[in-house]
């Protein structure tokens, strides 16, 4: 058995057939070692030339404790040439999904933080997710929403046709190269009438033409496709009135709204309900901000 702490695998076999064993068996084994963390570089996989080893193979990104990027995958027992291929088609997708994770690990997460409170809940939020992010290795960006200066949108239209606004330059345009540049982004806003506040509004309706394009029949279209995104939002209507009254919930919807037709993904919402007497995070809420943010840059929290 492998010691203590992290480990390092350097090659891993993988029969057809066995994913019940790989679930239970070896991943137990690692648990009861205190084994944190397997590194697996390399994949020797006997399919017994039958069946598809798919399965198998991506069983070792739903394990919590083996990750990391695969160099690897051998096949052996090859017999048709057209299983053959599909085995190849799937070593690829495997291995282009742990780049894919290496690559988010390291990469940049915008922060939006537009609530006006130095110390309350959002800002709190905030500030777990930013400390677990860097903790994951990425580069944190976080912004505070209050303090920038944007003029409100006066519906020219001309961005849509001239792909930029026509106001002079100030922080909305600073704000959408950030989004433009970042793998992740996470928007955290207090709910103000059902809604979101109006500077955070103000800002999004002055970048519009730098998150979505539209058709020539004005079908939208996203520009942030592939892009993931976490949803926060606040209220101090206690639960579940913050959620059945859509206080918390419609600032949640509006946001929503703006990251889909974006082409973001959105992994995770967090809502708190309460915040006038409850000001502080609970373990609970403060563990939903962590795996939240390991779950937009796709890292498991142990």
């Amino acid at each position: 058995p492998p010691a203590a702490g992290d480990a390092t695998v350097s090659a891993l076999r993988i029969e057809h057939g066995v994913d019940a064993w790989y679930q239970r068996g070896l991943v137990n084994i690692l648990v009861s070692h205190d084994v944190t963390e397997v590194t697996v570089s390399f994949i020797n996989v006997y399919t017994h030339g039958s069946a598809s080893v798919a399965g198998e193979v991506s069983l070792l990104f739903r394990c919590k404790v083996i990750k990391k990027t695969l160099e690897t995958i051998v096949f052996h027992h090859i017999y048709e040439f057209s299983l053959h291929y599909s085995w190849q088609i799937a070593a690829k997708k495997v291995l282009l999904q742990s780049e894919t994770r290496t690559e988010m690990k390291t990469g940049k997460i915008l922060i939006l933080n537009a609530s006006p409170r130095k110390r309350g809940n959002i800002a709190q939020m905030v500030a777990e997710m930013t400390d677990e992010a860097k903790a994951q290795g990425a580069e944190v960006e976080v912004i505070d929403v209050q303090k920038l200066d944007v003029k409100p949108c006066i519906a020219c239209m001309q961005c849509r046709s001239k792909g930029c606004c026509v106001l002079p330059g100030d922080d909305a345009q600073r704000v959408l190269q950030l989004i433009k540049d970042c793998d992740a982004m996470v928007i955290a806003a207090p709910c103000y009438w059902g809604n979101i506040p109006g500077t955070l509004k103000i800002l999004f309706d002055r970048i519009v033409y730098g998150m979505m394009d539209e058709s020539p029949r004005g079908i939208p279209r996203p520009l942030h496709k592939g892009k993931r995104c976490v949803l926060v939002s606040t209220s101090t209507t206690p639960w579940p009135f913050n959620i059945l009254m859509h206080q918390s919930h419609g600032a949640i919807r509006a946001l929503k709204e703006i990251c889909r037709y974006s082409g973001f993904k959105i992994v995770a919402t967090i809502e708190k309900g309460g915040t006038r007497r409850d000001t502080t995070l609970s373990e609970k809420e403060v563990m939903k901000c962590r795996k939240a943010v390991s779950k937009v840059l796709r890292c498991p929290v142990l």
